[in-house]
């Protein structure tokens, strides 16, 4: 009678475990190379910007001016790249390194990777908080794009690779 109690006290805890939602993805589900791509009409470009998770805990993200439909690139915008962890349910980007192009409206706002400048933004870490959706194929970051946050947005990343 003693194993009978044992082995549903096991069967109760591993349905607790298994039915439950764990709020914090492991980090494993991030590695790869996750994409937005969107069409600028005005432009006649495709603006893709891009975050590569690795294994050993770095990251690089890039916003890129490609021709419309294809991969050959045009320009960058922004690049970055640093550390990367999850706490909270919130991505956590450290040790960040930024490089800008200098270039105006008139030639694209993109230039050349090599041409882009480093940058001392004063910020070197950023949470982002985000969820992982459709069997972890959808990255979707949530961004505030002013400083008082009056307004959240979405971005939906896919994963490439």
């Amino acid at each position: 009678m003693n194993w009978m109690k044992t082995f549903s006290l096991l069967v109760v805890s591993f349905l607790v475990f298994a039915c439950s939602d764990d709020p914090t993805p492991d980090v494993t589900t991030l590695h790869g190379k996750w994409e937005i791509r969107e069409y600028q009409s005005g432009w006649d470009i495709d603006w893709v910007e891009t975050y590569h998770f690795e294994p050993n805990g770095s990251f690089q993200h890039s916003l890129i001016a490609k021709e419309p439909g294809s991969d050959v690139e045009l320009g960058y915008t922004t690049y970055r790249y640093g550390n990367f962890h999850i706490q909270n349910q919130a991505l956590q980007l450290t040790d960040l390194v930024l490089f800008i192009s200098l270039s105006d409206i008139q030639e694209g706002w993109y230039s050349p990777k090599e041409e882009l400048v480093k940058t001392d933004f004063g910020v070197n870490t950023q949470s982002i908080n985000f969820t992982l959706q459709n069997n972890n194929t959808e990255l979707v970051l949530e961004e505030c794009p002013t400083f008082e946050c009056e307004e959240i947005t979405y971005k939906v990343f896919l994963r490439v690779q």
